[in-house]
C-alpha cells in the first residue's frame, strides 16, 4: 500500500529592492501590519524597529531606512516555516542594523529557518 503525504511549506521573502515596495502596498503601516499581524507581535516589532513614530504614515511617504524596517517588520509578523531576508541592512544605521538582526534572529526556531 502506498500513501501519498503532502506537506505544505509557507515561505516569506523580504524584498531585496525596498524602493518598490510602496508601488505594490498601499494604505498606512499601521493598516498593513495589522492585516498580516498572524503572530500578534505588532507592538513588539513596532518598538524593536522604531516603528511607532511612522505607525500612521502612508507606507509611499516612508524613506528609505523606514520602508527597510517595515519590510522586515511586514515578515517577521507573519507565520511562515522559512523566512528569507534579502539585504535587510541596507538604508539602517549602525543601531538599526543590530536591531534588525535581532529581530531576524529572534524568528529562528527547530520548525523555522531564515
Amino acid at each position: 500500500m502506498l500513501i501519498s503525504i503532502y506537506v505544505i511549506i509557507q515561505a516569506i521573502i523580504k524584498p531585496q529592492y525596498v524602493d518598490h515596495i510602496p508601488k505594490a502596498v498601499q494604505g498606512n503601516v499601521g493598516q498593513v501590519l495589522d492585516q498580516k499581524n498572524e503572530r500578534d507581535m505588532k507592538e513588539r516589532l513596532c518598538a524593536d524597529l522604531e516603528l511607532n513614530q511612522v505607525i500612521d504614515r502612508n507606507v509611499g511617504d516612508l524613506s528609505g531606512g523606514e520602508l527597510q524596517r517595515f519590510a522586515i517588520a511586514v515578515v517577521a509578523i507573519q507565520n511562515a516555516e522559512i523566512y528569507m531576508f534579502d539585504e535587510p541592512s541596507s538604508y539602517l544605521d549602525v543601531k538599526q542594523r543590530l536591531k534588525a538582526a535581532q529581530v531576524v534572529r529572534s524568528l529562528l526556531r527547530p520548525n523555522r529557518f531564515v
